[in-house]
């Protein structure tokens, strides 16, 4: 069984994970500014205490004759003052071989460590700090009881500054560093985790609120939907029997009428059939938002489907004196789709075109393969064309182009909204092109071929 985690649950792990995260990157990066000014004091202070000793007092003898008197007594005024450094806890002196002449720790003397890098840039006359672990040859007396340490190394260089004599190396274990260190981590994770809390507390609320508000508005939309669909159920009824009236009395059924009556008629007829179209149009958005409305893909003939569509709107179209032409491939193209809802996308399509051209105007439908597994069907019209600005408003629910011939149309904008929703629920989609207003416009839709073995409806 899946382990399930609510969005407030998200929520609480989501800010436990960033306060942790900000404040280990935040630890890390005052550890380093500190280190930093750690290692420059070391630079400044230490190593210019070494060498000032060294110059001072005229101790190059030890340097360069280690052996003599002179250069012994050399050795213990040089030392005396560094052991009293404090934090010190090894000293170790170098000639200008890189060979150790003397060392707080009598095994180290004599011995050498060609791969001390730190070692070699101050032979080469450069003062190197670094604060780092006791893990190399070098350490190998001091790694059993310091995991990390601060290394200064100070070059020494003659009398007259013809060059390196010798380098004095000190081991410094920084503990007033490191529990300043520690206490300023310390002081991060503090303020993190408070103002951490601060912010999960605000944004828990907020999120809390808009949770509650999302039910709601949740909520209101099925009512609507289901509020529509009922009332799309209820006015079918009546309105079936008003258009089989209607149609009796249009068509003189039950007796001829004078020409009033015949118009009146007539505007029965076609308003009703107006209001059962919207009826149907809200059931069907009822049926989308509820998530309810389902397709039933088969192969069906695109030709066909745009032959019975275009006979459906002729007498329509040619009220208007409109000219319906069609360019379609030569190739049978079949796609995958429920025949119902693409019978409907292709009216509701070719209708609008009809509705939107003015008189005298031109509609073309254009069916190519749009590539290996689509086909693609535009359908493109000389009418009141469109601003960039409406290209994706004309998709929203109960929307419709601000124009004066749009005005003059009957319709509850839903059309191309559903028409949308039907391309979609199909695995495909819908684009709108356009020149601007009075540039007519193109409406593309790319759905999937069916597959070859799929046997042809």
């Amino acid at each position: 069984m899946a382990l399930r985690i609510s969005p407030l649950q998200q929520l609480f792990w989501l800010s436990i994970l960033t306060v942790g995260a900000l404040s280990t990157v935040l630890g890390l990066a005052v550890s380093k500014r500190l280190t930093q000014n750690m290692l420059d004091r070391e630079l400044a202070l230490t190593g210019r205490f070494v060498q000032s000793q060294v110059r001072e007092h005229n101790l190059f003898e030890f340097f360069l004759n280690p052996d003599t008197p002179r250069g012994k007594a050399n050795r213990n005024q040089l030392v005396a003052p560094l052991q009293k450094i404090p934090e010190v806890v090894r000293i170790k002196v170098y000639d200008r071989q890189g060979t150790i002449l003397w060392a707080d720790e009598p095994r180290l003397i004599g011995q050498r460590f060609p791969d001390n890098r730190d070692l070699q840039e101050a032979l080469g006359g450069k003062t190197e700090v670094a604060f780092k672990p006791t893990t190399k040859a070098e350490h190998l007396y001091e790694s059993d009881r310091y995991s990390t340490l601060a290394e200064i190394y100070v070059p020494i260089f003659q009398a007259e500054g013809r060059g390196v004599i010798g380098v004095v190396e000190l081991y410094k274990y920084p503990t007033a560093f490191l529990e300043h260190t520690r206490r300023a981590r310390l002081l991060i994770w503090t303020i993190c985790l408070a103002g951490g809390a601060v912010l999960h507390s605000a944004v828990y609320w907020l999120f809390r609120r808009s949770y509650r508000l999302q039910r709601q508005l949740e909520e209101i939309s099925r009512h609507k939907s289901e509020f529509l669909a009922r009332m799309s159920h209820e006015m079918r009824t009546p309105l079936n029997a008003i258009i089989g009236f209607a149609e009796i009395l249009y068509k003189q059924f039950a007796g001829p009428l004078n020409p009033s009556q015949l118009e009146y008629a007539g505007h029965i007829r076609t308003s009703s059939h107006h209001l059962l179209e919207l009826a149907n149009d809200l059931l069907d958005l009822s049926k989308v938002e509820a998530g309810k409305l389902r397709v039933h893909p088969e192969p069906v003939r695109v030709a066909q489907a745009i032959e019975q569509a275009v006979t459906v709107l002729a007498e329509q179209a040619g009220r208007k004196n409109l000219t319906l032409d069609t360019d379609v491939t030569e190739e049978p193209l079949v796609v995958s789709a429920d025949p119902v809802r693409f019978n409907q996308i292709l009216y509701n399509l070719l209708s609008n075109a009809v509705k939107f051209t003015p008189r005298g105007g031109r509609i073309t439908v254009t069916v190519r393969r749009g590539g290996p597994t689509v086909a693609e069907i535009a359908v493109a019209d000389t009418g009141i064309g469109l601003k960039p600005e409406d290209r994706e408003r004309i998709f929203s629910d109960f929307e419709q182009v601000n124009s004066t011939v749009a005005r003059q149309q009957q319709g509850a904008g839903l059309g191309l909204p559903i028409t949308r929703r039907l391309v979609e629920l199909h695995g495909g989609s819908i684009q709108v092109s356009s020149g601007g207003e009075s540039q007519g416009s193109i409406f593309t839709v790319r759905l999937p071929l069916a597959s070859p073995a799929c046997p042809q409806g």
